[in-house]
C-alpha cells in the first residue's frame, strides 16, 4: 500500500497520536469479472490509526506493509495494535 497522507494530534498528556491514509489495489475477491457480480475501478482507499506508533520516518509517496499484534478487545470494540511497519519503498518526499 502506498501512503497518501499523514494525520497527526497531540493530545493533553503531549502526546502524539498519528493516522495513516493509504491506498492499495483491491483485492482479487472483488476483481470477480467472470461472473458479472462483482467489480470495482480505480484504487482502494483506507485509513490506518497509528496511535502512538512512531511514524515519523514516513512520507507520503512511500510503499509500505502493515503488520498487526494480537486483537484487544475494549469496551468500543476489538484494537489491533500495529506491530510493525515495514518500508517496501522510499520514495515519498520530504513534507516542508
Amino acid at each position: 500500500m502506498q501512503i497518501t497522507g499523514i494525520s497527526f494530534t497531540v493530545n493533553d498528556d503531549g502526546k502524539k497520536k498519528s493516522t495513516l491514509y493509504v491506498v492499495s489495489d483491491f483485492d482479487p475477491y472483488y476483481k470477480d469479472e467472470a461472473e458479472g457480480k462483482r467489480g470495482c475501478i480505480g484504487k482502494k482507499t483506507e485509513t490506518i490509526y497509528a496511535g502512538e506508533y512512531d511514524v515519523s520516518n514516513l512520507r507520503p509517496g512511500m510503499s509500505i506493509e502493515v503488520s498487526y499484534d494480537k486483537a484487544i478487545s475494549t469496551r468500543n470494540g476489538v484494537y489491533r495494535p500495529i506491530k510493525r511497519i515495514d518500508v517496501l519503498s522510499s520514495t515519498g518526499k520530504q513534507q516542508t
